[in-house]
């Protein structure tokens, strides 16, 4: 994988939502050699569950639509379609031709050669997640959309440079970069299964056993990766984070030994949660916090600036192409032989680069069982909480739209974007809200977190235990202008006098006093100040009187007494100023009270289910072959 292709110019994503239609409940099945005659390939069973009263099958045909639906097919048959009408302007394709053409050049100077067209097209992948030929098209519908709404899009008003310090300085404790590591990465996967994990266990070993540490063996292994039906993957696998995402998708053994690695050492094997890997440390970040001008994303290299005034754009642009997209589909859908063309194109890249069927069909089993075991157990999922489910998924719409969407546009919303008419997702809702229940019926609460817990909690959550920058100040408030504006005529910037007159004014009645009180620079400050008072208010020096400011409470007058510098709390500290309570003891009381991690439920739950054999059957004969 070489993750370095720096030339993706567009930032698109086609990512369509995932939900599965429900396989359909089936009573009195037939015995196994009966149903394995049947003529007709999709109705043929490749799995049945049997947990509750009713049994369920799924079949070749629904295995393969669940195939298609992970992979999108609605979405990327409406991308085809729009690449197709796009790629008779020369200049459209002109363009994007000129993109891939830099990329390529881009890993040419890395290989020191011209890659293969294998070694392109993997390298797009490790990039965009799609293959060369869908990233052409994606791009080329983004274009083509944009270009039929020209005239909005050209309206949208940009930023300020003035606008943009605002929005940074409003949520300058957000604009933090966590303990960042870059890895080149040997990846052995391995399956559901004890006889795959220990194959690859053995191969992981082999490789390391071969490497023995040394980064030059390391690096001709990766390169190796590449020989046919080498049973393992291998390159550069980017920039790794230490926030709670990667302790999820790699586990804590390996976010841990990978952060220990000093930079250009190599790791023993290590076990995550899909894969053996061994990495090799090729670059090293510290958690810091962001100034405007730092690089927010380091690949590729984007600063804070540009990544609010591209963001403000993008917020702006996206309920525009949303319509844009809606529309011109809608009306290039009325060619029907050329939508079933690119329908009948992507099905068919679809299976012939046919992800995992196993383990697609291994998910639907699964979620299967925890369906039938929360039935079995008689819980239930009411019409209103189905209808809230609903609701929710509109409101999400509403933010991108940027208003509520009709009735019409909502369903062509389900269908294409989940690939379920109202009733099937409806029912799939229903299924879902069915086994959150039974999982979460099963959580147990943690008694005494350990010493190691509490620890992995803070190092999963590094950037989330922050102090940002802080005012401790003293405040004359008032409920008019004309009163605070005849307090500054007689203050001034004099601290005695302001001193004198916050003494003075204590049970006047006329203004309401404030002593001690403090001042965080976040969002939330807006609720006490408005945002150019709160600018103010923080370019202000200790003891130092300030000018009227106003906000939701009124107007006033402050002087600071304390400031504190935003900082990383460690494990000791308090969580919060004029707060005792320390981050450790935050977060033994937080996992004293939480139950143990949805995920890791689910999971033993599953396994707990598929211990009975009687419970699920797989006809592997059945599965289809790439």
């Amino acid at each position: 994988m070489f993750v370095s292709l720096i030339v993706i110019l567009l930032s698109v994503s086609c990512a369509a939502q995932r939900a599965q239609k429900p396989t359909q409940p089936v009573t009195n099945i037939p015995e196994a050699s009966s149903v394995s005659a049947i003529v007709d390939d999709a109705l043929k069973p490749v799995a049945l569950v049997h947990v509750s009263d009713k049994s369920e099958v799924i079949t070749v045909g629904s295995l393969q639509n669940e195939v298609e639906r992970r992979a999108g097919i609605s979405t990327l048959s409406d991308i085809k379609l729009l690449a197709k009408v796009a790629e008779q302007d020369a200049s459209l394709a002109s363009t994007v031709d000129q993109q891939l053409a830099q990329a390529r050049s881009s890993i040419a100077q890395q290989l020191g050669r011209g890659p293969t067209e294998a070694e392109f097209d993997q390298a797009v992948r490790a990039n965009t997640g799609m293959t060369v030929r869908a990233y052409r098209d994606q791009v080329l519908a983004q274009l083509y959309l944009q270009n039929r709404a020209q005239t909005q899009l050209q309206a949208i008003q940009e930023y300020t440079p003035e606008q943009i310090g605002a929005v940074y300085e409003a949520r300058k404790s957000e604009f933090v970069r966590p303990q960042t590591v870059r890895l080149s990465l040997i990846s052995v996967p391995f399956g559901g299964a004890a006889s795959d994990k220990s194959a690859a266990r053995v191969l992981a070993d082999r490789l390391s056993a071969s490497i023995g540490f040394d980064a030059g063996n390391f690096d001709e292994t990766v390169l190796m990766a590449q020989v046919p039906n080498a049973g393992y993957e291998a390159g550069d696998a980017g920039f790794i984070p230490r926030n709670e995402q990667a302790y999820q998708l790699f586990g804590v053994p390996f976010i841990e030994t990978v952060f220990r690695l000093s930079q250009g050492e190599v790791s023993p094997v290590i076990e995550g949660t899909s894969s053996f890997y061994i990495a090799k440390i090729t670059g090293k970040y510290e958690q810091t916090f962001l100034e405007i001008d730092d690089l927010i994303q380091l690949n590729p290299p984007t600063t804070v600036y540009d990544y609010i005034r591209t963001n403000s754009l993008q917020q702006q642009a996206q309920p525009i192409l949303i319509q844009a997209r809606q529309e011109v589909v809608k009306e290039l859908k009325q060619n029907t032989q050329l939508y079933q063309q690119c329908l009948d194109e992507v099905r068919a890249d679809i299976r012939a680069s046919a992800p995992q069927w196993t383990e697609i069909l291994n998910g639907l089993i699964d979620e299967i069982l925890l369906v039938q075991a929360a039935e079995r157990d008689k819980i239930t999922v009411s019409t209103a909480e189905i209808e809230q489910q609903i609701q929710q998924f509109r409101a999400a719409m509403t933010v991108q739209f940027g208003r509520t969407p009709t009735d019409a546009e909502f369903l062509t919303a389900v269908e294409s974007e989940i690939g379920l008419d109202l009733a099937a997702f409806s029912e799939q809702i229903r299924r879902q809200i069915l086994s959150q229940k039974y999982i979460t019926s099963k959580r147990q609460t943690y008694s005494n977190p350990s010493e190691q817990e509490i620890l992995d909690m803070y190092n999963a959550n590094r950037t989330t235990f922050i102090r940002p920058q802080t005012i401790k100040y003293n405040a004359i408030i008032g409920t008019t202008r004309e009163s605070i504006q005849q307090l500054i005529a007689e203050i001034g910037k004099d601290v005695l006098k302001f001193d004198s007159a916050l003494q003075r004014l204590v049970n006047t009645g006329t203004y309401t006093i404030q002593e001690g009180a403090l001042l965080a620079q976040t969002s939330q400050a807006t609720q006490i100040f408005d945002q150019q008072s709160l600018n103010t208010i923080f370019s202000l020096w200790v003891h130092e009187v300030s000018p009227l400011l106003s906000g939701p409470l009124g107007y006033a007058i402050i002087k600071i007494t304390e400031v504190y510098d935003q900082k990383f709390l460690d494990l000791n500290e308090p969580v919060q100023l004029g707060n005792a309570v320390t981050v450790k003891e935050y977060i033994k009381s937080t996992l004293s009270q939480s139950t143990a991690s949805y995920e890791q439920t689910r999971r033993n739950l599953i396994d707990e289910l598929r211990k009975d054999e009687r419970a699920y059957r797989i006809y592997t004969e059945n599965i289809p072959r790439n």
